[in-house]
């Protein structure tokens, strides 16, 4: 099966083909989209970003992210802890 994805890693913004069984990639134009649309098809990753409310601090919110990518299923876990 092929799926469509369009790549992120870059402001190209690659049109990409995966097919979901041999994870071959068509489309890219740098070796980034082609780790990108394996990644994207086996194991999706994201990273978050979200605020915080301080308390007892100067200011009322700050901003946290991870500080790398989270297997995209488990992202509302991490905003639970968050």
């Amino acid at each position: 099966m092929i799926k469509n994805l369009i790549c992120i890693q870059c402001p190209r913004g690659c049109h990409l083909e995966v097919d979901t069984e041999t994870l071959e990639v068509k489309g890219n134009f740098c070796p980034r989209g082609k780790a990108y649309g394996q990644s994207e098809i086996s194991a999706p990753k994201r990273t978050i970003t979200s605020t915080v409310k301080v308390l007892h601090g100067d200011i009322r919110r700050c901003s946290v992210r991870t500080s790398g990518p989270v297997d995209k299923a488990k992202m509302f876990d991490v905003m639970k802890e968050i």
